[in-house]
């Protein structure tokens, strides 16, 4: 089943025109825009984990036939500049990439536990992104080894429907409120936000 899994979101890395660096247990990470250079490789990434999003809901339906709670999964994606090339020993040696870059891209995967969310991205690819894919601002965060906070991002998809972006709009509203902390307006946006 974990094979199914990860041959799955592998093939649409590779469709995207994506590198597959590594398996990190159940996790997958990728790289967009290297070895060589891809102008739309922030788009690339974006839609390989919105699609991964899609192709997941087949992949819960086959665990659940065989018995298996299907899994759930968090994407972080962020772009910048990232040390690229075979690194390891003279013997054994891999091609990846490295730098603070990277490690903020699997801070931000995680970060979605927090926030119930399923894809998170930095505000370096949104300005990349935002006129083509669909986000909402999220929150400011600290991550390890940074001393300004990052601005994040929930990417939603490449069209919504005319409810889904009014509850953005709301959402957005009640953001503002919430960093005015005017939290009873807040409260009253994010409710409504929430939908029926």
């Amino acid at each position: 089943l974990l094979n199914l899994y990860l041959t799955e979101m592998t093939n649409i890395v590779f469709e995207q025109n994506g590198m597959l660096d590594k398996y990190v247990g159940d996790e997958l990470m990728a790289v967009y825009g290297a070895p060589l250079h891809t102008p739309n490789h922030p788009i690339d990434a974006c839609t390989s984990a919105l699609l991964m999003m899609e192709k997941l809901k087949e992949v819960q339906a086959t665990w659940a036939k065989e018995g298996a709670e299907g899994p759930n999964i968090g994407i972080g994606l962020h772009t910048g500049e990232m040390v690229v090339g075979n690194m390891g020993s003279s013997t054994i040696f891999d091609y990846t990439v490295i730098g603070d870059n990277v490690n903020l891209g699997a801070r931000l995967e995680g970060t979605n536990k927090e926030y119930k969310t399923n894809i998170i991205t930095s505000e370096e690819t949104y300005m990349l992104i935002k006129e083509k894919i669909i986000c909402r601002p999220l929150d400011y965060i600290r991550v390890r080894g940074k001393f300004e906070p990052v601005q994040i991002y929930e990417v939603c998809g490449f069209t919504i429907s005319d409810d889904q972006k009014r509850n953005l709009e709301w959402f957005a509203k009640g953001l503002e409120w919430y960093r005015k902390m005017q939290w009873s307006k807040a409260i009253e946006m994010f409710e409504k936000a929430k939908g029926d």
